[in-house]
């Protein structure tokens, strides 16, 4: 029940790294994300890309999963991308992401809410 699920695709002709997540997220997804996403982008130099993360089927992070998440950002602002991108269908996940952006002094980050 709602297990979590990720895909990271880098996009060498559009500059964009897509990462999609889904469900909800435990720390062993957490452990797995990060090795797959520091190989991922361990082969381009992320300043020329932008990061798009699709949220759209994230269910709401939960306390115990939040120091993760902000572990994440931190990942993110230490690759240096250009800019960061997510995009959620949920206001009440949107609100979440733009709170972890903001503590995490994740300052290239926009918070978009789009329907599926």
């Amino acid at each position: 029940m709602n297990n979590a699920e990720y895909s990271i695709e880098v996009h060498p002709e559009t500059k964009e790294v897509n990462i999609a997540v889904s469900g909800k997220f435990q720390e062993k997804d957490a452990q797995s994300f990060v090795q797959t996403y520091q190989a991922e982008v361990g082969a381009i130099d992320p300043k020329d890309y932008d990061l798009i993360l699709d949220c759209k089927s994230l269910v709401v992070v939960s306390p115990e999963i939040l120091p993760m998440l902000e572990a994440c950002y931190k990942m993110y602002k230490a690759s240096g991308f250009n800019k960061v991108k997510f995009i959620t269908s949920s206001a009440v996940v949107s609100m979440q992401l733009k709170r972890i952006a903001h503590r995490t002094e994740l300052d290239n980050a926009e918070v978009v809410v789009a329907s599926n």
